[in-house]
């Protein structure tokens, strides 16, 4: 899964999301990857004030502008780091289900993804298969 990106669904307070999404492609990128144009306040990804040179809000030159958030605002980048998100990797019990069952801020997201026993990992054979690495591994040992 990207590690890169959170879906909107996933913060446990829904409301916030939308807070810290790319004002263009709507995306919500982790704070390390989120990109403020100062002279309005928006948020974008760096694909997108690279792609839009202008900042369809206030008119100005995006990509010569365009700061991380963390160095725009360390208030906001902090508020955003501590936002308390769902894991995204299906439920154990039912892969059509979002969520492992962890729960925890934002800050933690990546090494949490890097761990989790639900993670869909694909067939190393190339028969196309995918399934969750807990899955996988114990199907392995049989």
């Amino acid at each position: 899964s990207d590690l890169s990106t959170v879906d909107q669904d996933q913060f446990v307070n829904g409301g916030e999301a939308e807070n810290f999404a790319c004002s263009e492609c709507k995306l919500i990128y982790l704070p390390s990857g989120t990109y403020v144009h100062p002279e309005c306040g928006k948020i974008f990804c760096l694909a997108c004030s690279k792609e839009s040179k202008i900042c369809p809000y206030c008119g100005a030159k995006l990509e010569e502008k365009t700061i991380l958030l963390k160095d725009w605002n360390s208030g906001v980048y902090k508020s955003f780091q501590i936002q308390e998100i769902k894991c995204k990797n299906p439920s154990p019990d039912n892969y059509d289900v979002k969520g492992c069952g962890w729960k925890g801020p934002l800050s933690d997201f990546i090494s949490h993804q890097k761990k989790c026993d639900n993670n869909i990992v694909q067939c190393p054979r190339g028969c196309g298969y995918s399934c969750p690495k807990k899955i996988y591994g114990a199907a392995r040992q049989k």
